[in-house]
Order: structure tokens, then C-alpha cells, then sequence
């Protein structure tokens, strides 16, 4: 999970590459033949590694997607993920809206 949150801060500071970098560390810990994460790249730890998983969701909703919470709006602000043309996202609901 660290990983997904450096990548969100390098994104937070406008440093792409990096982020891209860190990102991309995230997929060494999936697992053959499902890609189910583990909780290590090796075999070691927890198998289907649910904090892996959630940061992973974190660094797309907050660090690629952009999404910041306030209290009276939901702020926006997209990147693309590393080798990626278009980024799409529906069926978020905040403050009775719907997008």
C-alpha cells in the first residue's frame, strides 16, 4: 500500500513519471493465474491481500482520477495513467448528485 500512496503524493506534486513509476510497483505483487494480490511480490504473506488491493483503488479514485472530497463539492482533477489515451469513470454520487 505504500507504493499507492507515494503515488498519489507525486501526483499531488505534479511529477508524472514518478508517480508512473510508483504505480507500476503495485502490480509485482499479483499472483498467477488469477492476478489475485498478495501481500508481498514473493510467495510470502497473506494471499487476495485486501490492503494492497484498497491502495491500489486509492492511487486510481484520488491520485489518477484526481478526486478530492470538500465539503461542498467533489474537486476533479485527472491524470492518465501511465500508457493510457482516455481515463472515463461513472457512477459516483456525492452531495445527491450523480455523475
Amino acid at each position: 500500500m505504500t507504493y499507492s500512496m507515494y503515488s498519489i503524493g507525486m501526483l499531488e506534486l505534479g511529477k508524472l513519471q514518478e508517480a508512473g513509476e510508483l504505480f507500476k510497483v503495485q502490480f509485482r505483487n499479483l499472483r498467477a493465474p488469477f492476478r489475485i494480490w498478495n501481500e508481498y511480490p514473493t510467495a510470502a504473506g497473506c494471499t487476495n491481500f485486501l490492503t494492497a488491493i484498497g491502495g491500489f483503488l486509492q492511487s486510481m479514485m484520488f491520485g489518477y482520477l484526481g478526486i478530492r472530497v470538500q465539503e461542498d463539492h467533489l474537486g476533479v482533477h485527472p491524470n492518465l495513467v501511465p500508457d493510457c489515451k482516455a481515463v472515463s469513470y461513472t457512477g459516483v454520487t456525492y452531495l445527491g448528485a450523480r455523475f
